[in-house]
């Protein structure tokens, strides 16, 4: 049970990187790495598997 509240939260951290990354980049379009690191997380996210398969 623990091991699933420490993937439930590495989920949650995800979604806020997300959600982080693409506040960045709104607030600053031309700077930063924002826009990269936005991309490799929703790389990841698009690879994970779906909650089912686990």
């Amino acid at each position: 049970m623990l091991a699933t509240a420490h993937e439930n939260l590495g989920d949650v951290l995800i979604q806020l990187a997300l959600r982080s990354y693409a506040r960045a980049r709104q607030l600053d379009p031309a700077g930063g790495s924002a826009q990269t690191k936005l991309v490799l997380v929703r790389q990841l996210v698009q690879s994970m598997p779906a909650p089912n398969s686990r």
